[in-house]
Order: structure tokens, then sequence, then C-alpha cells
């Protein structure tokens, strides 16, 4: 099922429970909110099917009965507000997203979603009396990171393209690669960070029912805390995609938000870019925020860089250095410098070094007893090549053998006899000359 589809689904059988479960003689103020979330995330569906279906969707019926609800003073014309949206969406959600499986819609690049005119614009608004820390979460061929300039701005990225990384290391201080769940960055640490929304168009079967957790949701709750205080998030994603959760997190987390339209040439114009700054942590919602990205669902009504106003963003003038900055995947050119700089493998090489004997100083062996010798004579220690100088060499091979002997005794006139098995220690040495010698 097309995640739009559920959306609709699921918000009309919501207000079928409200016109269900409703009392007339309870306050409608209580019950608006709750119409004014349904509507939102409605309008929000539809226009993500409708352009999934390439078509036009005209917002004149869903903005009228927002008003009507506003408007609404008792329980009758709230009814018949709810009543006129389960009457006009309930069909769609009954359809399936058989007809549209086909559609490349989805198939964006997210890499190409922030425009270049808007960071420039984003720049001149941006003051510090240090440099800044920036962090690209998809830098791809480094397009927005070359836009900072290295005299005020640490730069790093990450690619999730997994392709070569010499075009965007060219522009920042470090480039890592895959994704940033299993990487390891500092936390609190970025002053400027561009993030870009991943989403799925489709609920996979398991969670249809159950509980539903976007991906674009985890995606950016996961951003904050790489955020150093007061730290700019610039966030885009498909307008389409402002539901409340999404709405809740943001009016929580950041600060001093806007919502600005993407224009630009090659660019999805179905996208929008979150700005805001870092809030404290007191992690209460802005409801003045919270207001304005649940509006978003006029796309029509969010303005471009051309046609808002901005301030200067102002940031802590304490400076985190970035300690940890390495990525999930290790790229195949930083292996190759840790290689070189690592004295691991030089380590390797020299441990791989055999000590020859006549390099070390001779001793004499210890006053052995004749068991110590048939262990060392075993073990092999003693076997090998002894030089004993000018071109005159002898070998030596030790082995333990067993001997078997017999042992008559006389007991109560009865010979009894017993076999002794015991260890013979044998060294064989072969001479210079030829002639094999056995020590017993």
């Amino acid at each position: 099922m097309l995640y739009c589809i559920y959306i609709v689904k699921d918000r009309v059988s919501k207000l079928k429970r409200i016109k269900e479960t409703m009392k007339p003689n309870v306050d409608i103020n209580d019950y608006k909110s709750k119409a004014y979330t349904m509507f939102y995330d409605i309008a929000l569906g539809i226009q993500e099917y409708s352009i999934v279906n390439g078509q036009y969707f005209d917002l004149s019926f869903l903005k009228q009965k927002v008003k009507e609800l506003r408007e609404s003073k008792d329980y009758e014309s709230y009814i018949n507000v709810i009543t006129a949206m389960i009457n006009r969406y309930e069909p769609l959600g009954e359809e399936t997203s058989e007809c549209i499986s086909n559609s490349n819609f989805y198939s964006y690049n997210i890499g190409q979603q922030i425009s270049e005119d808007f960071i420039k614009t984003m720049l001149l608004h941006i003051k510090s009396n240090r440099k800044l820390n920036v962090f690209d979460t998809n830098c791809f061929y480094g397009q927005i990171m070359q836009l900072f300039d290295p005299e005020k701005f640490n730069v790093y990225g990450l690619n999730t393209f997994n392709s070569n990384l010499s075009e965007p290391k060219k522009y920042a201080i470090k480039v890592i690669k895959n994704n940033l769940r299993g990487s390891r960055i500092s936390n609190n640490a970025f002053d400027v960070l561009i993030g870009y929304a991943p989403y799925e168009k489709a609920l996979s079967k398991n969670t249809i029912g159950g509980s539903i957790v976007l991906q674009e949701k985890q995606y950016l709750q996961g951003l904050y805390k790489f955020l150093n205080k007061e730290g700019l998030l610039i966030f885009a994603i498909p307008y389409f995609r402002l539901h409340k959760n999404i709405c809740i997190s943001i009016a929580k987390n950041l600060k001093n938000v806007k919502v600005i339209k993407a224009v630009g040439k090659n660019l999805d114009k179905r996208y929008v870019y979150i700005v805001g700054q870092k809030a404290d942590d007191n992690k209460n919602i802005d409801e003045n925020i919270y207001t304005m990205l649940r509006k978003a669902y006029d796309y029509d009504s969010i303005h471009t860089i051309y046609n808002e106003t901005f301030e200067d963003y102002k940031f802590s003038n304490i400076e985190v250095p970035i300690e940890l900055f390495k990525g999930s995947v290790l790229d195949e050119e930083e292996l190759h410098d840790i290689i070189k700089n690592s004295s691991c493998f030089n380590s390797f090489i020299e441990k791989q070094k055999v000590d020859k004997i006549q390099d070390n100083v001779k001793k004499p062996l210890l006053p052995f007893n004749i068991g110590q010798i048939g262990l060392v004579l075993t073990s092999g220690c003693l076997d090998g090549v002894i030089d004993e100088g000018n071109n005159f060499y002898h070998v030596v091979k030790g082995k333990v053998s067993k001997k078997s002997d017999k042992d008559r005794q006389i007991v109560d006139g009865v010979i009894e006899e017993r076999e002794v098995i015991s260890n013979k220690v044998e060294i064989n040495i072969l001479l210079p000359n030829g002639d094999f010698k056995t020590l017993t």
C-alpha cells in the first residue's frame, strides 16, 4: 500500500470515529485541533497521490472545509464539516496502489535537491567571528561544499552513493562514505548541517496495521545530535511529507524556523527547505512553529528565497573540535593512507625474521639427567647442522627409542620372568668425513 493512501484511509477512519463517539453537549473546541490534524494530513496525502498520478489537485474544497471548521460554533456545524470530508475522501482511501506501481516519481536524486542559489543566499546571513564546522550529509560530487569559503568554514561531507570520493575531497577536510547509520561522528559539534530526507512510497506488509515509523522522521531525529549550540539545520523534504509527527519533531528541536520553497534549474519543485537553529533542551513544542509547518500543505502559499526575508544567524562563540569522523564503510583511499602511516605492517614484517643460531651466544648444556636429555632430544631442539668452522659441518639427529630387557628371578623355587621396558637415548652424528656415530 502506498503511504499516501494509508494516510488518507487512516485519517478518514479517525474522523469517522470522532463522528460516532462525539456527544452533542461537548465543547467542540476540544475537537477542533483533532480535526485540523486530520484535514491537513489528508491534504498532504491527496497531493502526494495526485503527483504520483501526474494530476493536479485542487485545494479549494479542502480550504473551504478548514475555514468552515474554524468558524463552526456548535455540534451540528462541526459534524457537518467532518461528514463532508468523510464523504469526499473515503472512496480514495479504498483504492490500491497497483495502478501506479510502475511510477518513476520516486526515482529522484536527493543529492540535487538543495540549490546553489539557496546556499549562496544563506551564506549572506551566516555571521560568526570564528570558523564554523559544516557537515553536508550527502555531498555527492561536492556541488554544495565548494560554495563554502575554506577560510571561514571547516567542511566535512558524507557520500551515500559509494562513488569515487576524489572530487568532493577537493572541497572538504574529510569525506566519508555510505550512510549515517554505523558512522562514528562527533556529537554537538557542527554549526551548519545540511540534510536530505530519504523516504519510501510504500509501506511494507508487516507495518500495515502496526506501528508506522517514517524513514524521514528517523533520519531527522538522528541529525539533531550533531548540531552545536545554536547550530543551523538546512533540511530538504517533499512538502507533502510534513505530517504531524515531522512537524512536532521540528517544533521541539528547532527555533527561528522558516519553510522555503525549492526553486532552481533541474530541481524537484515539490521540495521545501526547513531552516532553523537548534533549540534549547527543554523539548517543549513551539506552537507557532508547529502551526506554520502544518499550513505548508498549501504549497502555493510557501515563499521562495526571492520573496522571503532572512535575519542574520549568529552562532555560539565556543568552537567544538571534530574529534571523530569515520564512515560506516572504509574508503579505499583512506585505507591506503592508514596502511602508509601505520606501524602495524612494519611490525608484521619484523616478526617474520628468524634468528640465526650462529648469531646468538652459544652456551653449553646444563648437567641434565637422562630423562631431561630425552625430552630435549624428542623435542627436536638439538637436531640440525652444526658449523665447526673452516667449512666443516656435522649433522646431529637425536631420538629416544624403547628398549626391552628380560629380568629373571627365582621366587620360592619358581623362576619368574619379567619384561622391563625403558627409554633408550641416542644421539646420531654424521661427521664431515662421512663417519656415522651413535652416542647412547
